[in-house]
Order: C-alpha cells, then sequence, then structure tokens
C-alpha cells in the first residue's frame, strides 16, 4: 500500500501516542476473587500488550525509514534552501533592526560642540562619538532582500507541503495489516 509522506506523518504521531500509554504491569486483588484466574488473564493482556508495543516500535521506524530513504532523495535538498534562507534573513534583521546614520552635517555639529564646550560643561562631557555606519538606502535596499528570501522561503514551504502530499512510500502487506488492527488506517 501506498501512502503519501504526510499521511506517514500522522501514522507516526499516531504510533508515539500510542507507546506513550503504560502497560499494566499490576494487578489489584480482593478477597473474593480468584487470584489465580485474574493474575492469569492479567499477564495474558500484559503480554498482548507488550507484544504490540513491540509491533508499534518495529512499524514505527520502518515509517521512519522508508521516510527517511524519500526525503533523502527529495526533500533534503528543500531543507537546505530553508536553512539558507533563515540565515540571510536572520542577517538582513541585523541591519534593517538599526537606526540610520545621522546626517553628516548633524554629526559635523556635535563633533564641533564638543571641541568647543567646556569641560565643566555636563551636556557635552564626551569624549567620542559613536555614528552609526548604517545609512537609510542601505535599510532599504537590505528590507528588499529580506523580502525576497522570505519569498524563496515561502515558495520552498509549499513545495516541500506538495512534496509531501504527491511523494509516496510503500508499506508492506504486514506493516499495512498491523496498522489497520490498531485502528491507524
Amino acid at each position: 500500500m501506498k501512502i503519501s509522506l504526510k499521511k506517514a506523518n500522522v501514522i507516526q504521531q499516531q504510533i508515539r501516542e500510542l507507546l506513550n500509554q503504560k502497560l499494566v504491569l499490576s494487578v489489584s486483588l480482593d478477597e473474593f476473587e480468584n487470584p489465580t484466574s485474574k493474575i492469569n488473564k492479567e499477564t495474558e493482556a500484559l503480554k498482548k500488550q507488550f507484544a504490540n508495543k513491540a509491533g508499534l516500535i518495529r512499524t514505527l521506524f520502518m515509517i521512519r525509514d522508508l521516510v527517511g530513504k524519500q526525503n533523502q532523495e527529495v526533500i533534503t535538498g528543500k531543507l537546505a534552501i530553508l536553512a539558507e534562507c533563515d540565515k540571510h534573513i536572520a542577517l538582513c534583521d541585523t541591519i534593517v533592526s538599526q537606526q540610520p546614520r545621522a546626517d553628516l552635517d548633524v554629526i559635523k555639529n556635535k563633533l564641533d560642540k564638543m571641541k568647543l564646550s567646556p569641560a565643566t560643561n555636563p551636556l557635552y562631557k564626551q569624549d567620542t562619538l559613536t555614528v552609526s555606519l548604517i545609512t537609510q538606502d542601505f535599510i532599504n535596499a537590505v528590507k528588499e532582500m529580506q523580502i525576497e528570501w522570505k519569498k524563496v522561503k515561502q515558495n520552498t514551504m509549499d513545495e516541500i507541503s506538495e512534496l509531501n502530499i504527491v511523494n509516496k512510500i510503500e508499506l508492506d502487506d504486514d506493516a499495512v495489516e498491523f496498522l489497520k488492527s490498531n485502528g491507524l488506517l
């Protein structure tokens, strides 16, 4: 049976939920019950739960292996593009989030005031003036680059979503029957 990568992901999540359920490892008895029959019954139930969980684990990792092989062929390159986009977007954020440099005349005036002000003036006790290197034009150019990287990222995410629906993995008959018996298919 062929299933999409998207469906395989849903099945894996459902299997993980089933695996998180606790095994019943003990039984409560009261004085009116036959301990042998109840213990035997619960022991058999435990063995079935255990075998079922072992089958779930086997099936989970079989699906993971098939998905991994399919991803290696198709999706891994797209994930690299996403990672690259994220790094470029973060780099652009470092520039876009900054205040632009003041006009050069404003900077010169501040420096002149620093030179001319008496050392006793508390407003101009600075020895240096910190000036941003980033111009508004540079910020605008980087914003445009960031917009383009966000478009590439969105397009790549859309392609991955489409690939997860279009690409299929082949489950063997045993896995199909096992998944059906657990209500997962």
